[in-house]
């Protein structure tokens, strides 16, 4: 995650010549800005793919169950009388 980091800043640098030229101390400013921003970005990103990771597994339950109620359903139907006057027919 350190070098991902190193590396944003770099390419920042680099794509932006007029920093290198200017003050040190609003180079470290912005500097602190973009690791802040860059550390938050990361931890939302943690966190949504912590979510998606959990909605994901919820939903591969739901399907299951889905495909057993469905495979009961079927079951009972398969012993369902079809006849129309069928006193056994529901």
């Amino acid at each position: 995650m350190k070098t991902i980091l190193d590396k944003t800043i770099q390419i920042v640098t680099s794509l932006l010549p007029f920093l290198r030229r200017g003050h040190p101390k609003e180079l470290q400013d912005f500097t602190d800005l973009l690791t802040g921003q860059f550390s938050f970005l990361t931890e939302q990103l943690e966190k949504a793919l912590q979510e998606y990771c959990l909605l994901s597994e919820k939903i591969r339950e739901m399907h299951r169950e889905i495909r057993q109620l469905n495979s009961k359903l079927n079951e009972a139907l398969k012993t369902q009388c079809l006849a129309k006057d069928c006193d056994a027919r529901i």
